[in-house]
């Protein structure tokens, strides 16, 4: 069972904590922090690679991805913020993904009630009306947890050597970028909006459907304020790249303008 405490900074501001009480424990009232670093790596888990959806009278947490590391990351934020005990958490493996689930009446009604819908791809044929956090985000100052997570999740880097011929000599380079894909084109300008608050310029391609980060300054400026999560792999979409540490990528992508 996960028990960490939320810091006593977070205890303090009292307005900014909500009460709920959880169905698996009824004698149990948990505080949930209106913004904490838990909670924003939780949400952006959530907006990339879940799904919060109702199932019966209750509600399903859903979390699938191909990296052990982030359902673990999702598990412990989960129990940290909710207070529920890791045996309440099914892990399964499931066509390569490793998944994790959570009925929660309360816990669902929570997220949906405060966040809204978590429902990212096309409904009906229409976009849906998620929308990213924003202004909680950065008036609180989390903004930097929840792009880890969502980079994490659905964002990667390109990093490899390139060759053309121009006027009949040959001339190589480096291609580098960072990318986080996403169909949404309202999130796109969400996530636009929290790199901004970063100071981090990005461009917004409506043609692939990703945010790109392809110059060398803002690419510096996300490796040492952003970064990914520890231990997330390259999946195999890279041929270059699988199974190396996301991490481990950018820090060599960093390290090639130095040579």
């Amino acid at each position: 069972m996960y028990s960490d405490n939320v810091t006593s900074a977070e205890n303090q501001q009292e307005r900014h904590l909500s009460e709920v009480r959880l169905s698996e424990s009824s004698e149990t009232t948990c505080q949930i922090p209106f913004m904490s670093s838990h909670l924003a790596t939780l949400l952006g888990l959530l907006y990339t690679d879940g799904c919060v959806s109702p199932r019966g009278n209750s509600y399903r947490l859903y979390f699938g991805v191909k990296s052990r590391a982030l359902c673990l990351t999702f598990v412990r934020s989960v129990c940290h913020l909710f207070k529920v005990s890791r045996s309440k958490v099914r892990l399964t493996r499931r066509d390569g993904l490793h998944v994790a689930v959570i009925d929660s009446q309360s816990i669902g009604e929570l997220l949906i009630h405060r966040f809204g819908t978590f429902r990212t791809l096309n409904y009906m044929g229409c976009e849906t009306n998620a929308r990213l956090p924003v202004d909680t985000l950065i008036s609180t100052g989390y903004v930097v947890d929840f792009l880890r997570a969502a980079f994490s999740c659905d964002g990667g880097v390109c990093f490899y050597p390139a060759t053309t011929l121009r006027n009949g000599k040959s001339i190589s380079w480096f291609n580098r970028n960072i990318f986080l894909a996403c169909s949404h084109e309202k999130l796109r300008s969400d996530y636009m909006d929290l790199l901004d608050s970063l100071s981090i310029n990005a461009v917004n391609s409506y043609t692939d459907k990703k945010i790109k980060i392809s110059n060398k300054k803002e690419i510096l400026k996300f490796a040492s304020q952003v970064g990914f999560l520890e231990g997330v792999e390259v999946t195999d979409h890279s041929r270059a790249w699988s199974g190396c540490d996301k991490s481990q990528v950018l820090s060599e992508m960093v390290a090639s303008y130095k040579r």
